[in-house]
């Protein structure tokens, strides 16, 4: 299949929509289709030291039994006056908007190019997840609490995203194209249903604000109006924490994290969230605000080489690793585990307790080496967003 208006060629594992990052981005290191596991030993101790560092700063870790509350939120009760829970982001819907979590997830592929930022109805996913492909980074999206009307810019599929969809239902997923090995392999998955551009290419459309193949657009309420039964709805990922009840990790002013491209989190008090930087420049949504989830999950991820791709790294998403969760200000450090491709992700920390969330928005980071904690010298030299 092609990409609309784009020559039908290889995109280095995007395939026939010509939508591909066949070379790297200036200033930022690529990634080599595959994470070092033999290395990390050494840059693992290294984030030790750090964390003792900053242990001697702030004191010590606080663990589950010594916080006097408990961290996670398992009420199922509904404050009076507000909607049902969202379960990809635990706050409360407005009661007029509840329909929207009767809808399935959809999950959007999107770029992550310089030449994406600003980014086009991204601010309003519950969920992203941030995935390498050929030594950069790529997005999915999830969307399913807020309403959102254009989402962009679209780009294309690759195996890795098989078994991250199966965490979410059946999923509506929307992305420009695959070359013919991705497309076998998203074949074989029955947990989603597919509404990509040659699927449904009404709902696509190129702004333009840019240039391509950077300006590929898809109507979300189109794509939504597209789903077929079964409706399999989303279910929560994972813990959040009760109102007053904070992270007990140390507090971090930001942290850098790499995945193909590199991006680095800064918190910010007042809107409670981590503003997010990458191609030193922050990332910004249309109205100039930058991107700033409630939470950040650093998962270590392991990348081989695709099934469908000899050029393309996939992600193995089934299995454990080391985590780190920043929320609150604070960063904790544990495990993952995830047995099977349906499973959620379980966070945990050195004593065995869950790692739990604020309620908001997450992005999760599939990284190829552990983060690394930034100063507060080195988030005040951020770039700061232009003034609109």
């Amino acid at each position: 299949m092609s990409d609309p208006g784009e020559p039908s060629v290889s995109d280095s594992g995007g395939g026939q929509n010509g939508d591909g990052d066949g070379h790297g981005v200036p200033g930022v290191e690529s990634g080599d289709g595959g994470s070092n596991r033999g290395g990390r030993v050494a840059a693992i101790v290294g984030v030790v030291l750090v964390l003792i560092g900053l242990i001697a700063w702030w004191g010590p870790w606080r663990s589950t039994s010594d916080t006097g509350t408990n961290r996670t939120s398992t009420s199922t009760s509904v404050p009076e006056n507000e909607g049902p829970i969202a379960p990809l982001t635990g706050l409360s819907v407005p009661t007029d908007q509840g329909h929207l979590l009767d809808r399935p997830a959809l999950i959007a592929k999107v770029d992550a190019a310089s030449e994406a930022n600003p980014y086009i109805g991204l601010e309003l996913a519950d969920l992203v997840i941030e995935i390498q492909v050929e030594g950069i980074s790529r997005y999915m999206a999830i969307f399913h609490s807020e309403d959102v009307e254009d989402i962009g810019p679209i780009r294309s599929a690759r195996a890795s995203d098989a078994d991250l969809l199966a965490a979410f239902g059946r999923p509506l997923f929307a992305v420009s194209g695959y070359n013919e090995g991705t497309k076998a392999v998203l074949d074989q998955a029955d947990w989603f249903q597919l509404v990509s551009f040659d699927v449904a290419p009404d709902e696509y459309f190129r702004t333009p604000r840019k240039q391509r193949p950077h300006n590929l657009l898809a109507r979300a309420d189109g794509l939504w109006s597209l789903a077929q039964p079964p409706v399999v709805l989303p279910t929560a990922l994972f813990q959040y924490r009760e109102p007053g009840v904070h992270s007990p990790g140390l507090p971090v002013a930001g942290f850098t994290a790499r995945v193909g491209s590199g991006a680095t989190f800064a918190w910010d008090d007042q809107r409670r969230a981590w503003s997010r930087w990458a191609h030193d420049a922050p990332e910004l949504d249309l109205d100039g605000d930058q991107i700033a989830p409630t939470n950040v999950i650093v998962l270590d991820t392991e990348y081989v080489q695709s099934s469908a791709d000899v050029t393309s790294p996939q992600a193995i998403t089934v299995g454990s690793g080391d985590a780190w969760v920043f929320s609150d200000g604070r960063a904790e450090a544990g495990t993952w585990n995830r047995p099977t491709r349906t499973d959620p992700w379980d966070l945990r920390d050195p004593l065995g307790g869950p790692m739990t969330l604020e309620p908001g928005t997450t992005w999760i980071v599939l990284a190829v080496e552990p983060p690394t904690i930034a100063s507060a010298e080195q988030v005040s030299s951020l770039p700061a967003p232009e003034q609109t």
